[in-house]
């Protein structure tokens, strides 16, 4: 009963400490769309996956990155309404006519649940997380972009998507690495940022008890 109790406390202490990572990241990815979107600093807060729900603020980045890309954005929309995954969807769509992003990146509004702490969201996040890296990325590259401040391995990524000269070996390079990804069966053409949505999804529903990392495929990213 005792090794069971103190495996449950690493247990926990593990999955508050992915959390915080995943916020400490997400909290750049903020700032980036506060710059790309002219927004004042700070004024998207530091929930990702609030300022994300209604598809809005994903519209207008697709908008910066190609103003003709979106049909027409439901300003007005609210979290897990129709008109909030019309939104979303468009972006989804644009990513992949615009940006050439993989099939594989697709999320909807369920994705972004502030009220579910639980490690099956966690995840969730972190795919929508790894979607918007990928997106950066790619309109770097395309579009001019800049890129987010501060996320180690991203100029890497860009170097390896144009093929320009030595990209650092992220596996002999601990600082660098961009990612780490657990029992992975498949990666995304365009990005080691994530597994397929095939994966991901069996990840969710797989028969596994406890959120051990090597029982699961997810990204953990270094910053």
């Amino acid at each position: 009963e005792s090794t069971s109790s103190s495996s449950s406390k690493m247990t926990l202490v593990r999955s508050e400490a992915r959390r915080r990572e995943r916020l400490e990241l997400e909290s750049k990815i903020l700032r980036w769309l506060e710059q790309i979107l002219n927004r004042p600093p700070t004024s998207l807060g530091d929930r990702l996956d609030v300022v994300l729900q209604s598809g809005v603020i994903l519209c207008d980045l697709m908008k910066a990155c190609a103003p003709n890309a979106i049909r027409k954005v439901f300003r007005n929309a609210k979290p897990g309404t129709f008109q909030a995954h019309d939104n979303i969807a468009q972006f989804v769509k644009a990513t992949r006519k615009v940006l050439g992003m993989d099939e594989s990146f697709t999320f909807g509004s369920d994705y972004m649940n502030p009220d579910d702490d639980s490690f099956k969201q966690d995840i969730k996040m972190r795919f929508v997380d790894s979607c918007l890296l990928t997106f950066a990325c790619r309109a770097h590259i395309l579009r001019n972009l800049p890129l987010p401040d501060g996320i180690d391995g991203l100029e890497d990524e860009v170097r390896r998507v144009r093929g320009d000269g030595e990209v650092d070996d992220v596996s002999s390079k601990e600082s660098s690495t961009i990612v780490r990804l657990q029992r992975t069966t498949k990666t995304s053409t365009f990005c080691p940022y994530a597994t397929t949505t095939r994966s991901f999804t069996r990840t969710l529903s797989g028969e596994s008890k406890d959120d051990d990392d090597s029982e699961f495929i997810c990204v953990d990213v270094v910053l």
